[in-house]
């Protein structure tokens, strides 16, 4: 999910990344497609390439530069398991996390760093 995200994005741009990954994922998982985890993971890849867009060349070095998007539970992080899992909304649309925002290029990249 991450390697495809970052092709895409790095490919197509934001919108059209998301589209597509939405597209394609509801395409292979059908009723199991869950728009808010996948809509977290496409908004925490294009974060962290912006934040990193002089560096990462290559999905390696991306991936080196961000090592906190292989933590599986990142999730957890912004969302407790009652919003993201419990919440039928969650599956539909896109639920804003409810432990706290998710990093914004609004603000400075690296003060959260």
């Amino acid at each position: 999910r991450i390697h495809i995200s970052w092709l895409l994005i790095r490919d197509h741009g934001r919108k059209e990344a998301i589209r597509l990954l939405f597209e394609g994922f509801r395409t292979i998982l059908g009723a199991s497609f869950h728009e808010t985890t996948h809509y977290f993971w496409a908004h925490m890849v294009h974060y962290a390439m912006e934040a990193t867009a002089k560096s990462a060349v290559d999905f390696k070095s991306f991936l080196v530069l961000n090592p906190v998007l292989v933590n599986s539970n990142l999730l957890l992080d912004y969302y407790t398991q009652e919003a993201v899992w419990h919440d039928p909304a969650a599956q539909t649309q896109v639920v804003m996390p409810d432990k706290r925002p998710l990093p914004s290029l609004l603000s400075d990249v690296h003060a959260s760093k």
